[in-house]
């Protein structure tokens, strides 16, 4: 059975951890690993933050409501759904890009497809905008079934948590198969 598979069937929910030392490159792998968790657009609309200093982990496992797996914890890594990353994520994938080489049509082809999709994503003034993409997709239903887009605030919190959670899993699946108990 492949890996990731053995990992999926094994991993459980610890409610207590030993106090431990994680190096710095299982922490790297592991958020590296949630960053590649698939989300529209490839927009990973989220933030990590690795909490591991005794006062901030405190702090953190009373807002947990005091649950002994958070208080115990070595580190924690808090996930916050950010729909203000947006721009930012689309603007250094796009810098990457650059930086790896990419042709230029490569370049023109994904800045077009990430203008589209902070179109497809903005609600607008007012919601106005959702209202209007409603009706657009709605019409292009006559035609092809393609997904909808978020069409208020609300939907697009409901979207960019989905995509955390995503996020969340890749990280709980990988410190599995790296041998952490998550």
């Amino acid at each position: 059975m492949a890996t990731a598979l053995i990992a999926i069937f094994r991993r459980r929910a610890i409610r207590y951890f030993d106090p431990i030392d994680i190096p710095a490159e299982v922490r790297e792998q592991l958020l590296d690993a949630a960053r590649l968790a698939p989300s529209s657009f490839n927009t990973q609309p989220y933030r990590f933050y690795w909490v591991e200093t005794p006062g901030h982990r405190s702090i953190a496992a009373r807002l947990c409501m005091g649950q002994t797996a958070a208080a115990t914890a070595s580190a924690l890594v808090v996930a916050v759904a950010d729909l203000g990353s947006l721009k930012s994520t689309f603007r250094q994938q796009l810098d990457w890009m650059r930086a790896s080489g990419f042709s230029s049509d490569k370049l023109r082809e994904y800045s077009r497809t990430a203008k589209v999709g902070r179109i497809l994503f903005a609600p607008g003034p007012f919601g106005f905008f959702g209202a209007f993409k409603w009706l657009l997709f709605r019409l292009l239903h006559c035609w092809k079934i393609i997904g909808m887009p978020p069409l208020s605030r609300r939907d697009q919190l409901k979207w960019a948590t989905k995509s955390t959670a995503l996020a969340c899993q890749n990280l709980m699946i990988a410190a599995e198969v790296l041998g952490w108990n998550s």
